[in-house]
């Protein structure tokens, strides 16, 4: 009979420590996107400033969005990489935009405390 094993877990000092972005798009005058168009020209302006990379590590994921406002979580390190390359996202199908970092936070609840109040 086999041994089962356990999968070691990462120590505390040893994981990723995450900061949750809070977002909103301003469009102006313009009807909002798909949130699905949003998410991709987002990532093409990380990608675009951060390179591949600092994408990667960076570690950028989208939580939680819609059209109009969302949450990333990113690591600590990287946060004011991401906020800068989200100011480079200029337009969205033509549309001009505006992309706002509204709040930071540690934790996923009080980021979703900034979210819920927008």
């Amino acid at each position: 009979m086999q041994k089962k094993t356990k999968i070691k877990v990462l120590t505390p000092t040893l994981r990723e420590k995450k900061r949750y972005l809070v977002y909103s798009v301003d469009y102006f005058g313009n009807k909002a996107s798909e949130s699905l168009k949003l998410k991709n020209t987002m990532n093409k302006g990380l990608l675009d400033f951060l390179g591949t990379f600092g994408y990667a590590s960076a570690g950028v994921m989208f939580i939680k969005g819609s059209g109009k406002k969302g949450i990333l979580r990113v690591d600590r390190k990287h946060v004011d990489h991401v906020r800068t390359s989200l100011m480079t996202v200029k337009k969205i199908d033509s549309k001009d935009i505006t992309i706002r970092c509204l709040g930071l936070s540690g934790s996923v609840n009080k980021a979703n405390q900034i979210y819920e109040s927008i």
